[in-house]
């Protein structure tokens, strides 16, 4: 299991298609030429204390290894966005959760990131005189 250690790598996988669940919210992105996953953490200070964002990341790295090792998507980056919800939630529930939403990551095309233009003519705009 290697991890995502570049900002900019983490930022990359803002882009690519995301699957939320009650405690956490996976983004992920493919990369081309390798079949290796990667993993990123992220816990925000507004999830608590010190103790509580290291107590998250330690459950969620055990249950990444638990997947990891039955399942291989082949070739993306994945950043875990964890929420408070993670320390409340049982670990074969957490560990379901996660594996769910990294298959959905996985198997869904990129979003399109909002305020382009469509390529239809359609949108917020469409129908106003100006």
């Amino acid at each position: 299991m290697e991890p995502i250690r570049k900002r900019r790598d983490f930022l990359a996988t803002r882009s690519g298609p995301r699957a939320a669940r009650g405690a956490f919210v996976v983004q992920g992105r493919r990369r081309e030429g390798t079949d290796d996953d990667r993993f990123g953490l992220t816990v925000t200070r507004k999830v608590g204390t010190a103790v509580e964002r290291n107590r998250i990341k330690r459950r969620l790295r055990a249950a990444l290894r638990q997947i990891v090792a039955v399942e291989k998507t082949g070739g993306f980056d994945y950043v875990i966005v964890a929420r408070r919800d993670c320390l409340a939630l049982p670990f074969g529930r957490l560990t379901g959760d996660l594996a769910s939403a990294l298959k959905d990551v996985a198997t869904r095309r990129p979003q399109r990131r909002a305020g382009g233009p469509r390529k239809d003519g359609a949108g917020r705009n469409a129908n106003r005189e100006g």
